[in-house]
């Protein structure tokens, strides 16, 4: 996988990767993570620190950067670093174009494109803290829509719900721990699991997956559903 690996002031391997290309419309920060995830894989690394850099992780908020230092720690590294602007003189380990990358989901055992999964059914989402690429993207899916009728939307102010003039059963905050199937967007690995049941099955998406599966009652794609529409 890693062609090249520098070696960080105390001797510890340094693993850059670095994601190039502009994202596609529906396409948020979580769904690059996701895809390095998949990519790299899980236990590939022997501690060490990665490098998240490249034009790809603008806007990243909070909540996104927790999701980055799990996908780390999955990887197996010690630690990680995430930029938007890739440092001079950084030897690239693994440079990614993330032009055509698709939404990306984590179903608990692996990661794939939403497309390419069986779009599980489920009736609860989550929407954590947005950063302002997943706000727009949220305003754009669900403006003037309706949660489907065996759905539930959590994470929504009312107020900026009725802003969109969103309809159906939407609420604000967390939802108590449910037993329903879960698709969690933006939401770290481990508050992910602390807002289902053990049994329940939770999907981490980002949060434009989220809400267009929301209008379906299915896991969707996301940046499908933007050339479909139009929107």
């Amino acid at each position: 996988m890693f062609t090249k690996k520098a070696n960080g002031s105390d001797g510890d391997p340094v693993y850059d990767l670095i994601c190039g290309g502009e994202l596609g419309p529906g396409i948020l920060p979580a769904d690059v993570a996701l895809y390095l995830l998949g990519q790299v894989g899980r236990g590939t690394l022997s501690g060490g620190l990665v490098r998240f850099s490249g034009a790809a992780l603008g806007g990243v908020c909070e909540l996104e950067e927790k999701l980055f230092a799990e996908v780390a720690a999955a990887m197996g590294a010690d630690g990680n670093e995430l930029s938007a602007d890739t440092e001079p003189g950084v030897t690239a380990v693994v440079e990614y174009d993330l032009t055509r990358l698709e939404p990306q989901v984590w179903d608990g055992e692996s990661v794939l494109p939403v497309a390419d999964s069986e779009r599980p059914f489920v009736s609860v989402g989550y929407l954590g803290e947005m950063g302002k690429a997943a706000l727009d993207a949220v305003k754009h899916i669900l403006s003037g829509r309706e949660v489907y009728y065996d759905c539930i939307l959590y994470g929504l102010s009312a107020e900026f719900a009725d802003e969109l003039g969103l309809g159906g059963d939407r609420r604000p905050g967390p939802p108590e721990p449910v037993d329903a199937e879960f698709a969690a967007a933006v939401t770290t690995f481990s508050a992910a699991r602390r807002l289902t049941d053990a049994n329940v099955k939770v999907y981490i998406v980002s949060a434009a997956t989220v809400s267009a599966s929301m209008l379906t009652g299915r896991l969707e794609d996301s940046a499908r559903l933007f050339k479909k529409t139009g929107r």
